[in-house]
């Protein structure tokens, strides 16, 4: 496997593991924070319900504390379950009975005899279903310290009057049972509404429900739920809708066994709590594995530019060795003809040109490997002076011409006139320009044609190098002035090069202020712009005038 390859492999590995085990263990706590979120909740809502009916059964004892003083105090039972009854809006009727459980007394309230005598509702008398096993069952828990209220169920024709409480009340050999029977809806509303309008304060929503219908509800002031106008009424939809979804609790009342009480959060639910704070932990997992992505996507991103520079060094040192070695051989080889003395008169000045070239040659590429050692370490200057663009193109080509000549390269030349006059280094542009016209030379096999062109464009001069060679592929046009880069594949890749010559162009332009350029496409050639900022023109002086 590619060395790249395995880094990649270990770098997912790198970030896949902690994501995944961060992302389990934040989901495992989340689990777990859920449960114990719900047991809180359900606990203070199992004390909050048992808090309500406690109310309750605690004002339903004290009103049989006071039914038992009036029996105990007064002659007259008939008179004392009067007073009761009157003392006591939500009472419907209040009675007395043997232990054998035969009424002795009983009085009703006016609101209770006249439903009676509308018709269509039994009296309390004949609804109540006092027993004597009701009574055996009180007088044991007489008998065993402690009085026991008793709820008695009326008959089902008895809509109003849901329960009946008894309880044994006398001394000695005088025990009676006594009971009142309560009118739930008045009761609810003067003794537990005020109980539930303060469990709400505590940001909840309450109500009862009878038969699974929500029949009233209480909600802070800060939900902002509107509920029904008046007791008794229906609730608004909304408030029957807080009291139905999945985070209610739901509780019997102790007293009215028909009737439930139901509670819920009146804001943030257990639900949305757990909701909220799963997407805020997959938030973080998700930043977390972005973070780690975008760390081992750079940090492979630099580990494969390192080893792509460390192989384009070593190419770099084959090359340097075969680019040295070509021009130390024909200056070798040349010289020892001339020292023996077997090259004629006539053609020793063409051995030595040729000397003179390849040393040329020779120099121009230890210059650039000096010269991108320089740029790179920031100790290579540049001048700034105005030259003739022209001229420069001019000398660069006759330079080269004993070299272009022996190739076979026809040359042309569009020199623009006047001549653009550039502002920067002569010597850097030359050996920039230098670099261009080699590089078109060495790129040339098939069709061997040079053109180098001058001229202006938008406050500018350029000189560019055209090639009739292979062209570069677009996707290539982009690294090719990257340092060591080589285009991998291809009829471009067959020659032998240092990877130096188009970065060093690019360095000297920017260090001038200016730009390289290059428009390709395979099999069309190359063109490299150099592009320079424009000297700027004297202004005229004007003549003086004359006496």
């Amino acid at each position: 496997m590619p060395p790249l390859r395995k880094i990649g492999l270990l770098l997912l590995v790198f970030v896949a593991v902690p994501v995944g085990v961060v992302a389990f263990a934040e989901l495992a706590a989340l689990g777990e924070n859920e449960r114990v979120l719900r047991e809180i909740y359900d606990r203070h809502v199992e004390t909050v319900l048992s808090g309500i009916n406690q109310h309750v059964w605690t004002v339903a004892n004290e009103w049989a504390d006071d039914l038992g003083r009036r029996l105990a105090d007064g002659a007259d039972a008939d008179a004392a379950l009067a007073e009761f009854v009157a003392a006591h809006p939500s009472v419907e009727a209040a009675f007395v009975a043997d232990t054998a459980a035969a009424l002795q007394a009983l009085a009703a309230s006016p609101e209770a005899v006249r439903r009676a005598a509308r018709g269509g509702v039994p009296s309390v008398e004949r609804a109540l279903a006092l027993r004597p096993t009701h009574a055996r069952r009180l007088l044991a828990d007489r008998t065993a310290g402690y009085r026991r209220l008793l709820p008695i169920p009326l008959y089902a024709e008895h809509p109003n009057a849901t329960v009946a409480l008894a309880f044994v009340t006398g001394s000695g050999n005088d025990l009676r049972v006594a009971g009142f029977v309560l009118d739930a809806w008045t009761c609810i509303e003067s003794e537990l509404t005020p109980k539930l309008r303060e469990v709400a304060k505590e940001h909840f929503v309450v109500g009862i429900a009878v038969d699974d219908e929500v029949r009233y509800a209480e909600a802070p002031a800060t939900a902002g739920v509107p509920l029904s106008d008046g007791f008794g009424g229906p609730p608004t939809t909304a408030a029957a809708h807080l009291l139905g979804g999945p985070d209610v609790q739901e509780r019997a009342l102790w007293v009215f066994p028909n009737a439930t009480l139901r509670i819920r959060p009146a804001g943030t639910t257990i639900g949305s709590i757990v909701a909220d704070r799963t997407q805020r932990s997959l938030l973080l997992v998700g930043l977390l594995a972005l973070a780690l992505a975008v760390g081992a996507a750079f940090l492979f991103r630099t580990i494969r530019r390192q080893v792509e520079l460390g192989q384009a060094k070593a190419v770099f040192v084959q090359n340097v060795s075969h680019e040295l070695r070509t021009p130390l051989a024909l200056i070798r080889m040349y010289a020892e003809t001339l020292e023996l003395g077997r090259v004629p008169e006539a053609r020793q000045r063409d051995y030595v040109r040729t000397i003179a070239q390849e040393a040329g040659r020779l120099t121009r590429l230890v210059n650039n490997i000096l010269n991108f050692s320089r740029i790179e370490s920031g100790r290579k200057e540049v001048a700034a002076a105005p030259f003739d663009l022209n001229a420069l193109a001019a000398d660069a080509l006759a330079l080269y011409r004993f070299h272009l000549d022996s190739e076979g390269f026809a040359v042309d030349s569009a020199l623009a006139e006047p001549p653009p006059v550039a502002l920067g280094d002569r010597e850097a542009t030359s050996e920039a320009l230098l670099n261009l016209i080699d590089n078109a030379v060495k790129y040339s096999e098939a069709e061997r044609h040079l053109t180098v062109a001058t001229g202006t464009d938008d406050g500018a001069v350029w000189v560019e190098v055209q090639d009739r060679g292979p062209g570069i592929a677009l996707r290539e046009q982009k690294r090719i002035f990257d340092e060591f880069y080589r285009v991998p594949t291809g009829a471009v890749h067959n020659a032998k090069g240092t990877g130096l010559g188009l970065a060093l162009v690019k360095h000297l332009a920017e260090a001038q202020g200016g730009r390289v350029t290059v428009r390709s496409a395979p099999g069309h050639g190359s063109t490299f712009r150099l592009a320079l900022p424009a000297a700027p023109v004297p202004h005229a002086v004007p003549a003086l005038p004359t006496a």
